[in-house]
């Protein structure tokens, strides 16, 4: 299932940044798509590192099976390119000083309480300052 969500946005990156048919578009345009892509992988690889916070035991083979698909993309998109691509490796990192306090929110979880040993996003954020 991994292997045709990651299809489509390949099919896109081929048909539109392809050497050959990259130069059909203004150059503007493509350097734009490439931004949509890069922050593409930055989302998925944040998107994985919650939800590896978030499974259990028995999703674990599930869960690796969509890391490397993802690290697959990564260097596909890299190759299509021309450009390093690298896959964000635990994606929780750089989005839990702004997002954390969200899922709280939406959970109804007190901010001072802790996700599996991650601790509330005003704790995260006063520790990235420091």
């Amino acid at each position: 299932m991994s292997l045709q969500v990651n299809a489509g946005p390949l099919a896109y990156a081929r048909a539109f940044l392809d050497e050959a048919t990259a130069k059909k578009y203004p150059d503007n345009k493509v350097k734009q798509l490439k931004e949509v892509f890069r922050h593409f992988v930055e989302a998925c690889g944040h998107g994985l590192g919650i939800n590896e916070r978030l499974i259990k035991e028995d999703q674990q083979e599930y869960h690796d099976e969509m890391k490397a698909n993802y690290r697959d993309l990564a260097r596909e998109l890299s190759i299509i390119m021309h450009e390093q691509i690298s896959p964000v490796e635990d994606g929780m990192k750089s989005i839990l000083p702004d997002s954390l306090h969200i899922f709280n929110a939406i959970s109804g979880t007190p901010t001072s309480t802790t996700i599996q040993g991650i601790p509330s996003s005003s704790s995260v954020y006063d520790a990235n300052l420091a």
